[in-house]
């Protein structure tokens, strides 16, 4: 609404959202009158068809031809006749209807096979269901063997098929308690590399490997305790910040504390009226876009996962909470060290005894640098991988990126009251 506002598009908006209304309402009006057309035919297809037999049936009738018999006889399969008209019809309309809505899913499966929509499966619904069990640390159920060692990427193919961009060929590899940062300009496939890497975008060729063993489905495997992702546009829910962060999880508050002070947002919550308990609205309309982002981040990092991928989370960050940012996150590999506080910011509390590998997505001077390996790709390919600083000296294209003058941002904008 503010970005309608700001660019003076109210009155094009405004038609526009009112011309999709018209088109909504002249397809249900059609849509209703069919029902109804459909509904009086048949209700009166009986009572017509018995009018009917009347008027040819009452001279043979009255001839005896015709008995009462048959003719009650006849009138009672009328019904059965006219239901099963009244069925074909109601089935028709019900076809077109789902012929609509399979055609809305099968566009958000980006190209993957939309018969696994409508596909047989069996179920195991028999029996008493499990108790679930929620704890404040999945990591301490968890075998040795099932902790991030090494992430390793084979020639991983993604190609949309309504565009026909993605990546292609993509090979890397992480180990654990390393920087991973990948650059690219726009366009260049980081976000669709981390997608595909999720199993949130089909893959089309590739594997991937967790400590050596393929991942085959990587949607399943790659969540909590694994991994967790905050894209670049977090999903905020309407309530307090707190149910937020936590999403069901029961954690102390020395826990909470630390999350929401190594995300940088613990000076947002000591200004907020209500702290941590403060509604932030649909979609956190209340706040302003760098403080969802690092919400997002708070959110991924209590779940304290071995793989914390991001994507380009710091970019409605200013310059110096930024640069606080990337301290705090680097500070949690095993090879980082996080730098001193600024002046009048707090050291993050003690953190949980946890070491884990983050892949980021950004083309900030701050990140990249500090990165224990850096990613180039461009149209979808990875170019150049290796040291930051060896890098700047033989990788013309990430030279360039990180010489583009990036526009300051400005203080984040105090979000609508």
């Amino acid at each position: 609404m503010q970005a309608v506002q700001v660019a003076g598009a109210e009155r094009h908006a405004a038609a526009h959202l009112d011309a999709l209304g018209e088109r909504r309402r002249r397809a249900a009006i059609k849509d209703r009158i069919l029902d109804q057309m459909l509904d009086a035919i048949f209700d009166n297809t009986m009572q017509m068809g018995l009018g009917l037999v009347l008027l040819l049936a009452a001279q043979s009738m009255r001839a005896g031809e015709f008995s009462v018999g048959d003719f009650a006889l006849f009138t009672y399969y009328l019904a059965y006749v006219t239901e099963f008209a009244a069925l074909v019809g109601h089935s028709i309309a019900h076809y077109r209807r789902t012929s609509v809505s399979f055609r809305r899913m099968a566009d958000l499966l980006s190209g993957r096979n939309p018969e696994t929509l409508v596909e047989h499966n069996p179920l195991y619904l028999s029996g008493p269901l499990d108790s679930v069990l929620v704890r404040s640390d999945c990591t301490e159920t968890r075998p040795p063997g099932d902790r991030l060692c090494s992430l390793r990427v084979e020639g991983l193919t993604c190609r949309y098929p309504d565009t026909g961009r993605g990546i292609e060929d993509v090979c890397f590899e992480l180990e654990r308690g390393s920087f991973v940062a990948v650059v690219g300009r726009i366009g260049s496939g980081k976000s669709t590399l981390l997608n595909t890497i999720l199993g949130l975008a089909p893959k089309g060729s590739g594997a991937i490997y967790w400590n050596g063993v393929e991942v085959l489905d990587p949607s399943s495997f790659l969540v909590p305790p694994r991994a967790a992702y905050t894209p670049q546009v977090p999903h905020l829910f309407s309530g307090t910040l707190r149910d937020n962060i936590l999403l069901g999880l029961d954690e102390t508050d020395e826990v909470i504390d630390w999350a929401i002070c190594t995300a940088v947002l613990d000076r947002d919550i000591e200004a907020l009226p209500n702290g941590l308990d403060t509604i932030i609205g649909t979609r956190g309309v209340k706040l302003s876009g760098g403080q969802q982002q690092r919400v997002a981040v708070a959110r991924m990092l209590i779940r304290r996962p071995d793989l914390l991928i991001l994507d380009d989370v710091s970019s409605a960050l200013d310059v110096e909470t930024e640069k606080l940012l990337w301290d705090r996150i680097y500070g949690l590999g095993a090879s980082g060290t996080a730098e001193t506080p600024e002046a009048g910011s707090r050291r993050p509390p003690r953190r949980p005894l946890w070491t884990p590998t983050c892949l980021v997505v950004t083309n900030r001077r701050a990140a990249v640098l500090r990165a224990d390996h850096v990613i180039v790709m461009k149209e979808g390919r990875v170019i150049a991988q290796g040291n930051p600083r060896a890098l700047l000296n033989t990788c013309s294209e990430l030279t360039s990126i990180l010489a583009e003058p990036l526009s300051k941002p400005l203080a984040e904008p105090n979000p609508p009251s």
